[in-house]
């Protein structure tokens, strides 16, 4: 069922029937973020027993909240009831910041407002006839990777409260009466587990996940909103930021007046998500998240992906916080010059890519800015890097001024029993190789320090570019995997003078085999012609499998070889993704083929698949406008 567009007043909804898709990871379902608390449940409401609850798929939907730089979860859902009255759902107004679930009982209308407050979830109550309403609870206090343990919870009613507390951290309930509740196990199938799937016969199916959580029945209602609250009894508000967005306001109109109304409201959605609900805090700074759930994490690479690729909507947002996170990272570098691919507790260094991208946003910002102390320092930070890479620390340079590094010092770092999953097979997973796309990022970066790369640009096509391919791995003797691939595309992209048209179109010839559709239009390409042609699991996970983190990429060679039809086709689609299955306003981790019917896998919302300056990209390529983005003109 396609979404519409509700206008009440100055807000705009999509609107929705709560049904459930035959195809599970294309059920819709909401997520509403901020930066310590995350919400999300489908908009298919089931039945448990008397009362009807909207379900959750993945056991780490429901709400979870940032305690002490982890992720927790807290409450798994919340079920109603009308006493001795059925409800039928009826459908679902979705907003970035809020979700309203509406039921029919008798002749009477029930809606269902989910917002979030800074610390937790409200949920308020209407109905036309006003009756009693009774709420069963569904607990799960844990760390979002542990098992569920519903005996260990502790429950403690009080007045208008119900506190429940396990391993030190406390859940209230607030706005209920508990004088007569009951307390007991509740089991609980979740269809899409983690996102890996099985083979069973001739069908492809998730890998469901069951777990026993607490159940709280026969609460009952105190006033018309209920307060969940994590870890503390102070609510404190959030309002969403509706005037956050104005200096995007020609780019929706634009999709409106191209393509309808529908298209310009779930591009402001999505930036609006970009923007707002991928944040969370670390050392009281906010920086953005890696995704939903399992991915609630600080994942520099991730991060430095998504700015790199909206650098402008970023810096027009607010260039000095942009600064602030830039700083903090390369604050964050080890011995070697490294940045943290991932921040915990102990920082993991373990790639190379993301510290190339983080120099290549801050020579961005350097460009814009022109903010000489900042230059200096970032600098003084690329020495470091350097004398790491001199030092043979974590790469070697090779005879070619190129970089030579294990086969998982890039983001395809997969391993199944403890070997790459990008290495071909029989090559050795002791030696190093050259990574394309980390050698493209050292051009790039090499060139941001003023550098002469012209020498080193003409080794690198020689070392890569093979029969009509850009080959994303090469041993150091020379033996080339020559497979069709998006690794090249996005090193094409960091290179784009270093190719003849010629040269271009007939890569683009080679790669259009591995191309993904959806609805008859383009919507992306494989990573890696290579391997199982199905997404099961984390062998196939940078295989041969679609991840919209290359589009922004993969728009740049599109544009570049003047092929906007086609770029036209991506971003309808991605629109249209976001809006009609999954994650409303989000975009999913990766999708699986078949490649004319792509399957959405893993993670339902992450972070560098959520870009949104490549529309503008297309704007201004339509357009061809005097004072664009990219001049860095005021827009």
């Amino acid at each position: 069922m396609q979404s519409r567009i509700i206008v009440s007043g100055k807000v705009n909804e999509f609107e929705y029937e709560p049904v459930e898709k035959s195809e599970p990871a294309k059920t819709q379902r909401i997520l509403l973020r901020n930066p310590r608390v995350e919400f999300g449940q489908s908009i298919f409401s089931c039945r448990l027993e008397d009362y009807v609850i909207p379900n959750r798929d993945y056991h780490y939907e429901g709400l979870t909240a940032i305690v002490n730089n982890e992720n927790w979860k807290f409450l798994d859902g919340i079920g109603f009831e009308v006493e001795n009255f059925f409800l039928q759902p009826v459908k679902v107004r979705v907003l970035p910041w809020q979700a309203v679930y509406e039921y029919r009982f008798d002749k009477n209308r029930l809606k269902v407002r989910y917002s979030l407050l800074e610390n937790g979830l409200k949920v308020t109550f209407s109905a036309d006839n006003p009756q009693r309403i009774l709420l069963t609870s569904l607990i799960d206090i844990r760390h979002v990777h542990d098992e569920s343990r519903f005996e260990k919870h502790i429950f403690s009613p009080g007045k208008r409260t119900l506190k429940v507390t396990k391993d030190e951290k406390e859940l209230f309930i607030i706005g209920v009466d508990t004088e007569s509740i009951e307390i007991k196990r509740q089991h609980w199938r979740y269809k899409l587990g983690t996102g890996f799937r099985k083979k069973e016969n001739s069908n492809i199916l998730f890998q469901h996940e069951e777990r026993y959580v607490a159940r709280v029945n026969r609460l009952k209602l105190d006033g018309d909103e209920i307060l969940i609250l994590c870890n503390t009894q102070n609510p404190r508000e959030e309002k969403p930021h509706l005037n956050d967005l104005r200096f995007l306001n020609k780019y929706p109109r634009f999709f409106s007046d191209c393509y309808g109304e529908f298209y310009g409201k779930a591009f402001l959605g999505r930036a609006y998500c970009l923007l707002h609900n991928f944040n969370i805090f670390f050392d009281n700074l906010l920086i953005p998240d890696a995704g939903f759930g399992w991915f609630r994490e600080i994942w520099f690479r991730d991060c430095f992906e998504g700015m790199y690729n909206n650098f402008h909507v970023y810096y027009n947002y607010n260039k000095g916080h942009m600064k602030k996170i830039i700083v903090f990272a390369l604050n964050s570098q080890n011995t070697s010059g490294l940045i943290p691919t991932m921040l915990k507790e102990k920082p993991v260094y373990n790639s190379i890519d993301t510290t190339l991208l983080c120099f290549l946003t801050a020579f961005e910002y350097i460009k814009s800015s022109r903010d000489a102390e900042f230059k200096k320092f970032v600098l003084e930070k690329a020495k470091k890097f350097l004398e790491g890479v001199e030092k043979q620390m974590f790469c070697r340079v090779s005879s070619e001024k190129l970089l030579l590094s294990s086969c998982d010092a890039s983001w395809t770092d997969s391993k199944i029993n403890n070997i790459s999953t990008r290495l071909p097979e029989g090559w050795d997973p002791e030696k190093y190789y050259y990574l394309i796309e980390i050698n493209a990022l050292w051009i790039r970066f090499l060139s941001g320090l003023g550098k002469d790369v012209s020498s080193i640009q003409e080794n690198f096509k020689k070392i890569f570019f093979h029969n009509d391919i850009l080959c994303n791995i090469v041993s150091e003797n020379m033996k080339r995997n020559c497979v069709e691939n998006s690794l090249g595309i996005v090193a094409f992209s960091l290179l784009p003078t270093l190719f003849s048209e010629e040269e271009c179109l007939r890569l683009f010839s080679r790669i259009q085999t591995q191309f993904m559709y959806r609805n008859e239009k383009l919507f992306g390409l494989i990573l890696r012609n290579a391997g199982e042609k199905t997404y099961l699991n984390d062998e196939q996970y940078h295989g041969y499998v679609f991840w919209p983190r290359d589009l922004p990429y993969f728009i740049r060679f599109l544009l570049h070889i003047r092929k906007g039809d086609l770029v036209e086709e991506i971003l309808v689609n991605i629109l249209e993704h976001q809006m009609n299955e999954g994650t409303i306003f989000y975009t999913q981790e990766l999708f699986s083929p078949p490649l004319n019917d792509p399957v959405p896998v893993k993670n339902p919302a992450q972070y560098w698949s959520q870009f949104v300056e490549p529309f503008i990209w297309f704007y201004n390529w339509v357009n061809k406008p005097k004072r664009t983005l990219e001049n860095h003109e005021s827009w």
